[in-house]
């Protein structure tokens, strides 16, 4: 189990192998089935601080709708999926494809 309280450094490799079921918080699994049955085995091979290196997604990322984005990962098949922590509407983990990843230099 990932301590998110203490993430890694930007773009480092987890310390343990790990999928990205390990890696959401075990209190925001049973809202995350449908993103979890789909890509909840796939392994993590980097961990991101969302304060140094935006979230990928397309547009500016600064001011995008996943702007809360505090850590996320990039699986094995090259997609991202970030931890959003909205003020507002709580936790969300969206996802974004490969191409968009590869677009912003990750």
């Amino acid at each position: 189990m990932i301590d998110h309280a203490k993430p890694n450094l930007t773009g480092h490799a987890p310390e343990e192998p790990t999928t990205l079921r390990d890696w959401i918080h075990e209190d925001a699994r049973t809202e995350q089935e449908a993103l979890l049955a789909k890509h909840g085995d796939k392994k993590v091979v980097s961990i991101h601080d969302g304060t140094e290196q935006a979230f990928p997604q397309t547009g500016n990322p600064w001011k995008t709708a996943y702007r809360n984005v505090m850590h996320w990962v990039i699986l094995e098949d090259g997609s991202a999926v970030g931890w959003n922590e909205s003020p507002r509407n709580g936790w969300s983990f969206p996802r974004t494809g490969a191409q968009t990843v590869k677009k912003r230099g990750y």
